[in-house]
């Protein structure tokens, strides 16, 4: 397949796949940016897969704002080239698309925030870097606890998160693992999961309730993220423990 030379307002970030010696697996090869507006053209060959991922101006605009001194900023393209931390952020994005629990709105805003990010510091002139220091108090903690905890089967993003604290999601992100040792991703997960322990001990309540009760897609998919996070599944850690 090939697509005709084009442009986007957005900025275009894209890898790669192709099909593994082993003849199963899909792998990274190559990645490539697109500044604004810039004319470019594309296509696929058979056995390959890409990932594109368009970032919205504003988004890449506020992010320079809470990065740097000044948001005027010039993204530096490049064609094919290896970026490990492109490859695994677009191999992320890749995962969530053919999961059959379907992509996760908080995991995919919080993966372009991520590369906002990451193409402002490595691949944009920009202006002096603003510093990020510090971490978040224990009442600031504590107040996103309770706001995550009430809100674990409902829908909620990292602006969300962010406003809490009067920041933008650039410097949340960065003061929350500076904090946490741990994406706000990553600590939602947990919660999620610590959440999934205590109600267990409730055994008239069903594996399905639960996973509802706590934002899953299915029962399936909270299965594989408590047993990825605790080593067992959700039905042998409630059998172990009565």
């Amino acid at each position: 397949m090939v697509l005709p030379e084009h442009a986007h307002v957005e900025t275009q970030i894209q890898t790669r796949f192709r099909l593994a010696d082993d003849g199963i697996r899909m792998q990274p090869y190559r990645s490539s940016l697109y500044a604004p507006r810039q004319p470019h053209s594309g296509g696929i060959d058979h056995n390959w897969e890409v990932v594109v991922m368009l970032l919205d101006p504003q988004l890449v605009s506020e992010a320079a704002d809470e990065l740097f001194l000044r948001d005027r900023f010039e993204i530096k393209p490049f064609n094919m080239q290896c970026s490990r931390t492109v490859e695994q952020l677009n191999e992320a994005v890749r995962g969530e698309f053919r999961s059959p629990h379907g992509p996760s709105p908080f995991y995919l805003e919080s993966i372009g925030h991520v590369m906002s990010g990451y193409i402002l510091r490595h691949h944009a002139v920009t202006h002096a870097k603003r510093a990020i220091r510090g971490t978040f108090t224990s009442s600031q903690l504590l107040r996103l606890e309770n706001f995550i905890d009430e809100r674990l089967g409902a829908e909620f993003g990292i602006n969300d998160l962010a406003g809490l604290v009067k920041l933008g999601p650039q410097r949340f992100t960065a003061r929350f693992r500076l904090t946490t040792g741990m994406s706000p991703w990553q600590y939602v997960q947990a919660r999620r999961v610590k959440r999934a322990r205590q109600l267990l001990a409730d055994r008239k309540t069903s594996l399905a309730e639960i996973a509802l009760n706590l934002g899953f897609s299915s029962q399936s998919h909270f299965t594989n993220v408590f047993r990825e996070a605790v080593g067992v599944t959700p039905k042998a850690y409630r059998d172990k423990s009565w």
